[in-house]
């Protein structure tokens, strides 16, 4: 997320469910302009490997706009107009297929906000035995309300589950200790 001094991220809520080692996961951020004049935010959303986006919607000025498919230069150019007008306007592009990588542009009016949704879905794949579920999150700066909500409901059993640390004060804790510290439950096992 590429953001300037004048914009913060002041919500940014992640959740994901596992169910037959199928995984969904929404995004939830808002962002606020506290800039006197409009801001352009760039929200880039890293997916997993194999992961396909299946929603997206974002709301700007109180409206709730969902995400609709363009031809790519007439949306990159109903954007900038709408961009050297000081309105606010978004613009969703994904990157070439060889990459992850989902970019949205956002252009935040003065002192407003922009609040976006992103849902993608992936199958998760067996590697040496295991399976993989991986979310990415790097918001950039210091969210004062951030969430990461992971939900696995399998038949099979759980022989391990493996959360990376998250800053050095946390490091000393055991990843059952960051489980229950971060809120996560296991429903059934995998």
């Amino acid at each position: 997320m590429t953001l300037t001094k004048k914009l913060n991220v002041t919500k940014l809520h992640i959740n994901s469910e596992v169910k037959c080692r199928f995984a969904t996961t929404e995004i939830n951020s808002l962002v606020e302009n506290v800039s006197e004049k409009a801001e352009e935010a760039e929200f880039v959303a890293n997916l997993p490997e194999g992961a396909f986006i299946t929603y997206f919607e974002m709301e700007i000025d109180g409206k709730v706009i969902v995400g609709d498919v363009k031809e790519k230069q007439q949306a990159k150019a109903d954007y900038d107009a709408a961009r050297s007008r000081g309105e606010t306007a978004g613009h969703v592009a994904q990157a070439p297929r060889e990459t992850n990588t989902f970019n949205i542009s956002v252009n935040i009016a003065p002192y407003n906000f922009a609040r976006f949704k992103l849902v993608y879905q992936q199958l998760l794949q067996r590697v040496r035995g295991a399976y993989k579920h991986q979310i990415n999150v790097h918001p950039g700066q210091a969210v004062d309300d951030l969430q990461v909500n992971v939900t696995i409901n399998e038949s099979s059993p759980i022989s391990i589950i493996h959360v990376p640390t998250f800053a050095a004060k946390l490091s000393d804790k055991s990843n059952k200790e960051l489980l229950l510290l971060k809120g996560i439950e296991i429903i059934n096992s995998f």
